[in-house]
Parts: structure tokens; C-alpha cells; sequence
């Protein structure tokens, strides 16, 4: 972006002639509040440039997860959403199908559940309550709006 060094800019607007130690160093504590200020834009700039580089997309939720959570081992990844049809059982006298059990998959395993991605978790990453609300609210911040998602552990 830009950097800007006000020590060295000060020293450049002031004449050669007024730059005595006692006059540069009060322009110096003058100048204090604008280096604070400074140095706050320039996190708030880069947190911001970093949130622009991330999308929707697979791979960059992903990268913000793995930055965020396991960022040497980057073991968090992300699969589509469960698609197993219903399999029905029609019976000879019966005309209504019915459907299996649910404990043959579980409730969130078949293709009409609305999960349209997974966040997959590995058991070696403890993640405490805050962490898992953390979690939840950066995939909600950089999905799609309309997708729905499941967190899983592995």
C-alpha cells in the first residue's frame, strides 16, 4: 500500500535552519497522535485488504479457516453436502412406499436436508465454545447467502 515514515517527513518540511533538538523533538510528541493513528489504519487496512481476497469459494473459506484454526497442519477442509436419495420399500399389497429407518443414515445424510456444504474438523483440533462460534460466524460471513452448511468433526 503506502508507508509512511514521519520522522523522516517532519525533518523534510522543516527548514535546516529551525531544526535544533529541542524544536524537532516537541514537533516529534506533536506528531505522536498521528503516528497512533496511523499505525491503527494500517492493521484496519490490511484486515480489510485480507478480507477482500477471501470469497465464497471452496478453497478460500478453507484458507480463512485454516488461518484462523490450525494454521501449520491446515487440516480443515470442506465437501459437498450429503447426497444420498431415500430409498423406499414398496411391499406387493401395499401401494404407499415407506421409507428405511433413519438410523440406517442419519437424519442430515440425505440430499433433501438443505446442507449444501460440509466443514470437516479434525478430533485434534480442540476448539472451545467461543471457537466453535467463531467458526460458524466466519463460514457464515464468507458463504454464499443461500447455502447452508453442517460442521462435522472427523
Amino acid at each position: 500500500m503506502f508507508s509512511i515514515d514521519y520522522d523522516k517527513f517532519l525533518l523534510q518540511l522543516l527548514p535546516s535552519f529551525l531544526r535544533t533538538p529541542k524544536r524537532v523533538s516537541y514537533l516529534k510528541t506533536l506528531l505522536s497522535a498521528s503516528k497512533q493513528l496511523y499505525q491503527k489504519f494500517i492493521i484496519y487496512a490490511t484486515q480489510k485488504n485480507y478480507e477482500l481476497e477471501h470469497n465464497g469459494q471452496r478453497y478460500s473459506i478453507e484458507n480463512v479457516l485454516n488461518d484462523r484454526f490450525d494454521p501449520i497442519q491446515r487440516r480443515i477442509y470442506n465437501s459437498d453436502g450429503f447426497n444420498k436419495d431415500r430409498i423406499y420399500i414398496y411391499g406387493t399389497i401395499e401401494n404407499k412406499p415407506l421409507f428405511l429407518p433413519k438410523y440406517i443414515y442419519g437424519s442430515d445424510d440425505y440430499n433433501d436436508t438443505g446442507i449444501d456444504f460440509i466443514v470437516w474438523i479434525p478430533n485434534a483440533i480442540v476448539l472451545s465454545a467461543d471457537d466453535v462460534l467463531e467458526l460458524n460466524a466466519l463460514v457464515k460471513k464468507y458463504k454464499l447467502d443461500g447455502k447452508r452448511f453442517k460442521t462435522a468433526r472427523i
